[in-house]
């Protein structure tokens, strides 16, 4: 069929192609020309765009804030509920695995420390960046995640392990809490 008139109809009705692939499904069927197949198709453009760019940089690595801050921006792309990702980088900072830890709420996500040591050392990292997102808010940590930012130090300096950075990701912007200084010194590179 005609694509491009489909297309025209989609962001007339949702206003934008983004509210277009946030839509829900159901809404989505609603429209005249979007099938079961078409509305599949647009709610796993955001995980193929994920999935595109965490595999364009496997081979990438992360030795500044600024190579991480858009590493993990790209990764939360369409990400509608907070997640954790733990990365763990060898000697030179380039990444052994990136890995989701945990999945919460809209607003919430709980970190378990034991899964978390054993990810990194099981990797055989020599440091790691944790990274969570807040969806639909600002990517300004709470006490919560200064708090769970110490710990994690701690546990990981036990272990012989370097936490590089937290980074907080909030649509398309970011903190790295070693640049805000709550990591008491710069780990770049390692």
């Amino acid at each position: 069929g005609d694509l491009n008139g489909l297309a025209h109809r989609l962001i007339e009705r949702f206003g934008s192609f983004s509210a277009v692939i946030d839509a829900p499904s159901e809404q989505l069927l609603d429209v005249d020309g979007v099938g079961p197949h078409a509305a599949t198709l647009l709610k796993l453009l955001p995980a193929a765009a994920r999935y595109y760019a965490a595999d364009k940089c496997r081979d990438i690595t992360l030795d500044t804030t600024e190579k991480a801050i858009h590493y993990f921006i790209d990764l939360y792309l369409g990400i509608g509920e907070e997640q954790v990702y733990l990365t763990c980088l060898d000697g030179r900072s380039k990444i052994i695995s990136s890995v989701m830890l945990h999945r919460g709420s809209i607003n919430s996500v709980e970190i378990s420390m034991r899964k978390l040591a054993l990810t990194a050392l099981n990797s055989g990292a020599a440091g790691v960046i944790v990274a969570h997102n807040h969806p639909g808010g600002v990517a300004l940590p709470s006490q919560e995640d200064l708090a769970t930012t110490g710990k994690l130090m701690q546990l990981l300096s036990q272990l012989g392990i370097t936490l590089i950075d937290h980074i907080i990701v909030a649509d398309n912007d970011a903190v790295s809490l070693s640049q805000t200084g709550s990591i008491p010194h710069k780990q770049w590179p390692l």
